[in-house]
């Protein structure tokens, strides 16, 4: 047993010293296949540049695709965000409205014209996508304008309980005629919200509703040190205290 412990450490030690002796040669290599490909990896570190700097859009970038006239329905028609984004007070995620949300008020009509819910704008160009999708069984291409890096944990409904409203993070959706990204939407600007909330909280049941703002008691608009002390009671009272650190958003 010891002539063949002392064998195999004799094996084990020859072949160290064969590595050690081909380590220059395995680095040599490595450099050269590197300095080959270096083009073609910093083609690839460009292109994953512009991949992850798309999944947070410059403020202000507007975004074609197929999405709602949002000044029409949370504007005009003062339609609760709530109505197609359902799932926002009670889970993560705030839902995608399925094709039958749509259909309920822009159903389309059969050949006799006859439309089974109701009819808003029934031949506009702009729902074909709507009805084609009604028609064939299949989702519709919605276009995602805020799209958080997938690193990235947002919890919707943790914040919309608490008082943050839907403008804080979307912009004035009601004033759009087509939806873009309005704010940041950055580390740093996610971080300054929670280390300075109390501007943006305000009572839960207005959550959805775009255009409140806290009056004085004479109805006239606050102050920015009015509006600090507000949100800062609401924080107080609800006992809101956001957390700055890495877990809360990278899980």
């Amino acid at each position: 047993v010891g002539v063949g412990a002392s064998e195999h450490a004799s094996a084990r030690d020859a072949a160290a010293e064969r590595e050690h002796d081909r380590g220059p040669a395995v680095v040599g290599a490595a450099v050269a296949v590197h300095e080959r490909r270096a083009p073609e990896l910093a083609a690839h570190q460009r292109e994953r540049a512009v991949r992850r700097a798309a999944q947070v859009l410059p403020e202000g970038r507007e975004c074609a695709g197929e999405s709602p006239a949002d000044a029409i329905h949370a504007g005009q028609l003062k339609l609760d965000c709530r109505y197609c984004h359902n799932t926002v007070f009670d889970a993560a995620h705030a839902a995608v409205p399925p094709t039958a949300t749509c259909i309920n008020c822009h159903s389309p009509a059969n050949e006799q014209g006859i439309t089974a819910l109701a009819a808003v704008h029934a031949e506009s160009p702009k729902l074909e996508p709507i009805h084609d999708s009604w028609a064939e069984g299949r989702s519709v291409g919605w276009k995602r304008i805020h799209n958080l890096p997938e690193f990235v944990y947002f919890n919707h409904a943790a914040h919309v309980n608490s008082g943050v409203s839907c403008k804080t993070c979307h912009g004035r959706i009601d004033q759009m005629e087509e939806v873009y990204q309005a704010k940041e939407l950055s580390m740093a600007w996610c971080i300054q919200c929670h280390r300075n909330p109390e501007p943006h909280l305000r009572p839960t049941e207005f959550v959805t509703k775009l255009d409140w703002e806290p009056l004085g008691e004479n109805g006239q608009e606050l102050t920015a040190e009015e509006r600090h002390q507000y949100g800062a009671g609401l924080k107080e009272e609800k006992n809101i205290n956001p957390q700055v650190h890495c877990a809360v958003c990278h899980r």
